[in-house]
């Protein structure tokens, strides 16, 4: 599993993810950064979660939300690539906690993934802690 140690490598990864590239803006990148180190996982050094940072943009922008239908002005959630971002971040979650870092508490991928599962299936609860982002965002 290849790690993110470089914060400008995770931020390049972010750029280039298909529903954020060319949608972003120099605000955006303001926050991508604050996400970065915020949400960073601590350990034998530092890892960039950029997944999580993503899906997590994708959650909250209305401006990279696409357009799904002209009548009643409906967007969708991006749900298929959030989804994915969050699971695969579960997947380096996992590994990193087994190796001995830390996730910071309220930046859990799996909490983000259970409200995103929530938010879209009222059958399905969401679990976990809630996410809150500390420097003005959540």
């Amino acid at each position: 599993m290849l790690l993110q140690t470089s914060q400008t490598d995770a931020l390049l990864l972010i750029k280039a993810c298909p529903p954020i590239r060319d949608r972003f803006t120099v605000a955006d990148d303001i926050f991508f950064n604050q996400m970065l180190q915020d949400s960073a996982a601590t350990g034998v050094s530092t890892v960039y979660r950029w997944r999580y940072v993503a899906a997590r943009f994708l959650q909250v922008s209305p401006e990279v939300q696409l357009l799904d239908s002209a009548e009643g002005a409906k967007f969708t959630r991006l749900q298929t690539p959030i989804r994915a971002l969050l699971g695969d971040q579960v997947g380096e979650d996992n590994y990193l906690i087994a190796g001995g870092w830390t996730i910071p508490a309220g930046w859990e991928a799996i909490a983000a993934l259970n409200l995103e599962i929530g938010s879209t299936n009222s059958k399905r609860k969401p679990v976990g802690s809630s996410l809150v982002y500390r420097a003005g965002g959540f």
